[in-house]
């Protein structure tokens, strides 16, 4: 007598497991659904009735009532104690006086023909810069020191031509350092 759930001993039959092949399937075990994107095994009684869903609050767990609101969106609201957040500083002002004044501290000397866009950088670093450090005075910025060179380098901007022009001019003139 062969065992169904054992191996087959009789030589001429070949167990489906040993080849690799699967078993052959029934083609009424499952029933197509539209309403489940998986086959529902075969029982007409087992397919639920298409259509939409029943409207209704969502369930939960036994004794939880519906959700208090609609779900939030955005970042979690913050708790009702402790401090908040410090402000970002704003140390836009003091780096952009630092780089106008380095950027026309260079024009001055390696191109003095153009002292006049020197002279456009040389305000701006002196606004920006002054405005930076009264912002880090005041402190609403963190970088004192740039805002500080910025000024520096805004001021030397707009002296080094100055200086430029009259050792130019006294020169063609024959002043103080022509005699």
């Amino acid at each position: 007598m062969s065992n169904p759930s054992g191996p087959n001993d009789d030589p001429g039959s070949q167990n489906p497991r040993d080849d690799g092949s699967l078993p052959p399937v029934d083609p009424g075990a499952y029933q197509y659904n539209p309403t489940s994107p998986y086959p529902q095994p075969g029982n007409p009684d087992s397919v639920p009735p298409s259509g939409p869903p029943a409207m209704g609050p969502p369930s939960g767990p036994p004794g939880m009532g519906p959700p208090a609101g609609p779900p939030m969106m955005g970042p979690p609201p913050m708790a009702p104690y402790g401090y908040p957040a410090p402000p970002y500083p704003q140390n836009g002002l003091g780096w952009a006086g630092l780089t106008c004044g380095i950027v026309g501290l260079c024009l001055v000397w390696w191109a003095p023909f153009l002292a006049f866009v020197s002279w456009v950088l040389a305000i701006l670093a002196i606004v920006f810069g002054s405005i930076g450090l009264s912002k880090a005075g005041n402190g609403l910025a963190t970088n004192k020191g740039a805002a500080i060179t910025g000024l520096v380098t805004g001021i030397l901007t707009f002296l080094a031509p100055c200086f430029i022009v009259w050792i130019v001019a006294d020169a063609a003139i024959g002043g103080i350092f022509g005699r």
